[in-house]
């Protein structure tokens, strides 16, 4: 019995039967209420789909990821150590609130899209309401001693940090190897590298991050080509640069502690935003530790001074790389563009081809950045 200006809440709890099918399905249903003598339907409509489960898991080793199904991670997948995870073209990772996957010590992950079927990972809310919302899980976990790690024709979004990537370990190869990848939404940070990790990225578009595209901390080793960092980050105030290099940290008793940065190496890459300076060099004050950068051919907004030839040679400085549609993640350029026919050929050499698949030289001179005007 319901008295007036009473009210009540009805949960309905679904379960979707599977069906070994790729595509979700809609179930409706409706509930009929009877109130004073008066009949009222209320439709219910509910989404679900058939899906390989990971809740709380440590894989097996050697498994590989079909995209016959999606892939929904619980709290977290682990690769265990000496193992590895292949992820085929096409595969769809959902992460639930909170979760991860990780590589642990001396595991490989092996994600490997391509330009007609790149694997996606994303939050599980598949609400029209949640496709670009920051946040939803936390990130790919590149935990110390994982070797030899490659993201290839990805789709990263809606998380807190699109890739970790921690300490090298013993390994001459770079911890990961990314290309032809889009990383955006982030709630921190689209690539976060953490004391003396290793990455080599090229082709890549890193957008729209509460903080930085690229946040490399305490020392390490990196080289970034043809690759968008535009940061246009507009659900608060961001203060953080698109690109931060960083070589220290303090301890709780207040004693800096040095980590080398021994490359950091950008060749036809655009870093850019709305702020004075979308890149931050953050060098420890004492004396200590490496910090070795290098821009060649870059689109560069800041105010810091660019004329030392050791570390900045042939940039374009304040020059509006005119972004498609920065605010929604597209960094194609446009024709007035300060990136095209400014590129370095001989960087552009060895990666002919741009995000979108297309051949760099349609001109003879190749564009700067991950995307080449057609």
């Amino acid at each position: 019995l319901l008295r007036g200006g009473d009210s009540m809440y009805v949960f309905v709890d679904v379960t979707i039967n599977p069906n070994n099918s790729n595509n979700p399905l809609m179930v409706e249903d409706s509930i009929l209420f009877e109130t004073n003598g008066n009949r009222q339907h209320v439709v219910l409509n509910a989404v679900g789909q058939d899906a390989y489960f990971h809740y709380y898991e440590t894989l097996s080793c050697g498994e590989v990821w079909m995209n016959d199904k999606p892939h929904v991670i619980y709290g977290y997948a682990i690769i265990p150590p000496g193992c590895d995870l292949t992820v085929m073209p096409g595969t769809r990772v959902h992460l639930h609130k909170n979760a991860f996957l990780a590589a642990d010590s001396a595991a490989t992950l092996r994600v490997l899209g391509n330009s007609t079927s790149p694997v996606t990972f994303q939050g599980d809310r598949l609400e029209p309401d949640y496709a670009e919302e920051p946040g939803q899980w936390l990130f790919i976990w590149l935990s110390g001693g994982s070797v030899n790690n490659v993201i290839d024709w990805a789709v990263i979004k809606n998380a807190s940090a699109g890739i970790r990537c921690d300490t090298t370990g013993a390994s001459p190869n770079p911890v990961l190897t990314i290309s032809n990848t889009k990383i955006r939404n982030m709630s921190f940070a689209g690539i976060l590298g953490v004391e003396c990790t290793s990455i080599d990225g090229y082709n890549l578009s890193i957008s729209n991050c509460a903080q930085a595209c690229v946040y490399a901390a305490y020392g390490g080793k990196y080289r970034f080509r043809h690759c968008s960092f535009g940061n246009y980050w507009s659900i608060d105030t961001r203060t953080t640069p698109a690109v931060v290099l960083n070589n220290w940290y303090k301890t709780a008793d207040e004693v800096i502690i040095h980590r080398d940065l021994t490359q950091a190496d950008f060749y036809n890459c655009i870093l850019y935003g709305p702020l004075d300076t979308e890149l931050g060099l953050d060098s420890a004050v004492t004396p200590g530790g490496q910090f070795h950068y290098f821009f060649s051919h870059c689109v560069i907004r800041t105010n810091i001074d660019t004329s030392d030839p050791l570390h900045f040679q042939q940039n374009y400085i304040n020059a509006d790389p005119a972004f498609t549609d920065a605010a929604n993640s597209d960094l194609h350029i446009n024709g007035n563009s300060s990136a095209i026919d400014r590129g370095d050929p001989n960087v552009s050499s060895s990666i002919p081809y741009d995000l979108d698949d297309h051949l760099r030289f349609v001109n003879g001179i190749p564009d700067i950045g991950a995307y080449e005007k057609q």
